[in-house]
């Protein structure tokens, strides 16, 4: 038996305080503030990486045609507190350390678009408006922080949400089980390799609730050099890897899908900050394997690069790159492109 079953009377207790709280918000004894401009949420019930932040990233890209767009986070894993501006618009304004690898990856990569951090989501909302005068709000993880009211609930379910069981935190990863999924407006299923790989989440998702669906899946869009940023071609015999996201096997599923097989991963806890003697582990594997290349991830390459001079070195010393991902609608674009026109036309003409 596993020993994550042992904590199941923990979930149930865990669970049944989701719950409560979920009902405070329904009868109004916990609050919940309206923006002045539209808001919406990506968020999951699920702890871990299902594609939530590049999917954030290819709707501000889209909204941001139009719209002056803030992305507020939290900053899961910051070594900071309170409000902080990641990015003001124009440039990068916060480290990693201090604004998170997420947000710090947005900023990073998103032109003209503000990048805010907040524990407090209706507290940044305030700013992006007033300091930045943004038009859209896009909530990063925002499914399970209701204290400010979002126009479009879009929860992002992996494909293997829907083929296994789970149970709620600490047994399983569930933050919220399959019922939450009726505050959704519209759902993403991630992984989707093909569009028959989403008929049968479809289907299956169909039996518990009837809510407008899109399909997606992450794609390759560039290997890049962890010190210069620059597209390079990677053609190597022996690469290794190493990670610290959500789900690595998804990482390790990326690189075969562009014919790269690693000799070994080095797997990390999600958000982890690298010590010294994380960069010698994998440096010493890169020589017992005699390796030529070490890959890694774009919120891995955010940590490495902030406030420690030991990363940087490795980055400098050693053929370190990173795999740069974006998603890829495989099915139901019009039904995402619709429910975000609805929203931001409504309050152009109200």
């Amino acid at each position: 038996m596993s020993l994550r079953l042992l904590l199941l009377p923990f979930s149930l207790l865990y669970n049944s305080g989701v719950i409560l709280r979920n009902w405070f918000f329904d009868i109004g004894l916990l609050p919940i503030r309206k923006a002045l401009v539209p808001v919406i949420s990506v968020g999951n019930i699920s702890a871990g990486g299902v594609g939530k932040t590049p999917l954030v990233e290819f709707l501000a890209r889209k909204l941001g045609t139009n719209n002056k767009v803030a992305v507020i986070s939290r900053g899961y894993g910051r070594k900071s507190k309170g409000y902080l501006v990641a990015s003001n618009g124009r440039q990068r304004c916060a480290e990693a350390w201090k604004a998170g690898d997420e947000a710090s990856q947005l900023a990073e990569k998103l032109d003209g678009t503000v990048v805010l951090v907040d524990e407090k989501r209706t507290r940044a909302a305030d700013h992006a408006v007033r300091d930045f005068q943004a038009s859209v709000l896009l909530l990063d993880d925002g499914f399970q922080h209701r204290y400010l009211h979002r126009d479009l609930n879009i929860v992002v379910l992996g494909l293997e949400d829907l083929v296994k069981r789970d149970f709620p935190l600490p047994a399983g990863n569930r933050r919220e089980t399959l019922s939450a999924l009726q505050r959704a407006d519209v759902i993403g299923i991630s992984r989707c390799e093909n569009k028959e790989g989403y008929e049968k989440a479809r289907t299956i998702l169909l039996r518990i609730i009837d809510k407008p669906m899109f399909a997606f899946r992450t794609r390759v869009k560039a290997i890049r050099s962890g010190v210069t940023k620059k597209e390079v071609k990677v053609e190597r015999r022996k690469p290794i890897a190493f990670s610290g996201i959500g789900e690595p096997s998804a990482f390790s599923e990326t690189l075969k899908s562009i014919g790269i097989r690693v000799v070994d991963h080095v797997v990390f806890r999600d958000h982890h900050w690298y010590s010294a003697s994380d960069i010698d582990r994998i440096q010493n594997l890169f020589r017992s394997h005699q390796s030529d290349a070490i890959l890694t991830t774009e919120k891995d390459i955010s940590r490495l690069s902030g406030d420690n001079t030991f990363g940087q070195k490795f980055l400098e010393e050693y053929p370190v790159y990173y795999v740069e991902i974006e998603p890829e609608i495989i099915s139901g674009n019009e039904v995402l492109e619709e429910k975000l026109k609805s929203v931001v036309h409504a309050y152009r003409h109200n």
